[in-house]
C-alpha cells in the first residue's frame, strides 16, 4: 500500500464522516472496512455484512459496467444501517430502503429491511 493510497483513503473517510448527515456521523460507531474497490462504514453488529458487501461489489460493478457501457471511475462508500428507525429518520421516508449521495459517491442502505424478502443485498447495491 503506497503513501498516496493511505492518504487518499484517510481523506475519503474524513470527508465521508464530516460531510455526512448529522445522524450518520453521531451513530456510526462500529467501524470502517476499507477495500480496494469500495469502503464500507457499518453500524454495530454488521461487520460480516460489510465483508459480504465488499466481496460482492466487484461482480456487481462489472455487471453494471457491461449494462451501461461505461467504466465506474470512482470508489464508492457504502453505509450499512441496522436500525430501521434510525434509517427512516436519516432517509426522511418510510418507503426507502437505500439512497445515494451522488456528489459524495455514497450509498446508504437499511440492512434491517434489505435482509428480508423481496430485497437482497446484491440487488439493492
Amino acid at each position: 500500500m503506497t503513501f498516496h493510497h493511505v492518504t487518499g483513503s484517510i481523506f475519503f473517510l474524513l470527508i465521508l464522516i464530516f460531510l455526512s448527515p448529522p445522524d450518520l456521523r453521531v451513530s456510526a460507531q462500529e467501524g470502517i472496512l476499507e477495500g480496494i474497490e469500495l469502503d464500507v462504514l457499518y453500524y454495530e453488529g454488521l461487520r460480516q455484512v460489510a465483508v459480504e458487501t465488499a466481496e460482492i461489489y466487484p461482480a456487481i460493478r462489472t455487471e453494471l459496467e457491461k449494462t451501461i457501457g461505461w467504466k465506474v471511475g470512482f470508489k464508492p462508500g457504502v453505509v450499512l444501517v441496522g436500525d430501521i428507525n434510525q434509517f427512516k429518520m436519516m432517509a426522511g421516508n418510510d418507503l426507502i430502503v437505500a439512497y445515494a449521495l451522488p456528489d459524495r459517491n455514497i450509498i446508504v442502505m437499511d440492512y434491517s429491511r434489505i435482509k428480508t424478502d423481496p430485497f437482497n443485498l446484491a440487488s439493492i447495491l
